[in-house]
């Protein structure tokens, strides 16, 4: 069975992480729902997160 796993890098440079999860073989990725509401540097809002996934895909 293959471990599943949540990976994602902080601040500026950690964002790609955030929307390419494929990458580091990670099954989701986080977001907050507005400004006011992220919990870590780099985090995106969820609007921003969907946008730019549906881009890229």
């Amino acid at each position: 069975m293959d471990p599943k796993l949540v990976t994602m890098a902080m601040g500026n440079l950690g964002k790609v992480t955030r929307v390419t999860p494929e990458l580091t073989h990670s099954f989701l990725t986080f977001a907050a729902l507005d400004e006011q509401s992220d919990s870590a540097p780099g985090q995106l809002q969820i609007d921003q997160t969907r946008k730019i996934i549906k881009e890229l895909n």
